[in-house]
């Protein structure tokens, strides 16, 4: 379902410089927090909830936790560190392509909208940078107990488990389930944290560009995802593309 915006349109960028000036009256408070997508439409729902489910009778949640149970038990082997806490589990499934109830946000300006332009547009649809400013600073939770259990949405910031999550910024939004629903609640519907989001669009034929100025401001994919593959990746780009 396309999402209705009661967040403010901060406008559009056609480059770096452009994305920067419209996002000045944003940076203040304690945080701010960005998201980027390739498509406008996209809800801020974490992947769990945006899959297809081999039973449609079953509640995200519970698969979500059953996955993180098998998850506990088959990554022993590549593990270099002992790991007893649930919200390092979840973050850490998450940032190796676990569909949970998290959602990423980056504190870094520049890596929201390097993630909004890194794969080509689909169709028409505009990418965008989602802005979000969690100035209620009592919801920001502090990991103790369990992601499993939380009433409200969350915004949390992992420990700093794997390269990636210090690369990238990483924060997370952990989104609730609805009472008495199998759903959990996207955060532009969230009455709590919608009108503390933002957005600015980028047009589609400007993905390309955007990702080359990006480039010369430090934003790779081994910036981003540091590795011996992105390390790779950069120097085709470098010299073929």
């Amino acid at each position: 379902m396309p999402i209705r915006y009661p967040p403010e349109n901060l406008g559009s960028c056609d480059c770096v410089i452009e994305y920067l000036e419209n996002i000045q009256s944003c940076l203040f408070g304690d945080l701010t927090l960005f998201r980027g997508q390739r498509r406008r439409h996209w809800q801020l729902l974490p992947k769990v909830a945006r899959l297809e489910q081999k039973d449609e009778k079953r509640n995200f949640a519970e698969i979500e936790k059953e996955i993180i149970e098998a998850f506990k038990i088959r990554s022993v082997p590549y593990l270099d560190r002992d790991i007893s806490d649930e919200w390092d589990w979840l973050s850490l499934a998450q940032h190796h392509g676990m569909p949970t109830r998290l959602l990423d946000w980056t504190d870094n300006a520049l890596a929201g909208l390097w993630f909004a332009t890194r794969k080509p547009p689909e169709d028409d649809d505009p990418g965008v940078v989602w802005i979000f400013r969690p100035i209620k600073i009592g919801h920001l939770h502090q990991q103790g107990g369990s992601p499993f259990t939380v009433k409200r949405t969350a915004v949390f910031r992992p420990r700093h488990l794997t390269t990636r999550i210090v690369a990238q910024g990483g924060w997370f939004t952990a989104h609730a389930v609805r009472q008495g629903t199998r759903d959990f609640v996207a955060l532009e519907r969230n009455h709590h944290y919608r009108n503390n989001l933002h957005r600015i669009e980028v047009a589609p034929c400007r993905f390309t560009e955007i990702q080359k100025e990006l480039r010369k401001y430090g934003l790779t994919q081994s910036a981003m995802f540091p590795g011996l593959d992105s390390v790779c990746e950069d120097l085709r780009k470098d010299y073929f593309d």
